[in-house]
């Protein structure tokens, strides 16, 4: 059974909503990961704007586990370049390292089921109304 911190719990619990008005991900950790005989359950994850090795590692906001990646994403595009996420496995080495796609610009943490689960996906369009 993986282990969450109290803290996170709280955090988790607090996001819980706001995650409901997501739409489907278009990129996520996957839950597990293999090195040679030993299997683990995804810890945590970075998100990097540009490749990991630029190491440009993007903050989550704390409070909500989310990262909201509107303005990185746009800025990366007029590079050429793109926002990777990261997953990492606890007890092993290997990660797994996703290209977004430009549409990407929310991704966030939460735990479902005592599982770290991290995806991105398009943030929910809002509509002004006066």
């Amino acid at each position: 059974m993986a282990y969450i911190s109290p803290r996170l719990a709280l955090a988790l619990a607090l996001l819980a909503p706001a995650c409901a008005a997501l739409s489907a991900p278009l990129a996520a950790c996957p839950p597990q990961q293999r090195q040679g005989s030993q299997s683990a359950l995804l810890d945590s994850a970075s998100v990097f704007d540009g490749t990991p090795d630029n190491r440009v590692e993007l903050p989550p906001d704390f409070a909500s586990l989310q990262w909201d990646l509107a303005v990185d994403q746009q800025e990366a595009r007029a590079r050429g370049e793109a926002i990777h996420l990261v997953c990492k496995y606890k007890g092993i080495k290997s990660t797994v390292t996703l290209k977004l796609a430009y549409e990407a610009t929310l991704c966030k943490a939460e735990g479902v089921k005592n599982r770290t689960v991290v995806s991105c996906s398009a943030a929910p369009k809002t509509t002004d109304k006066d």
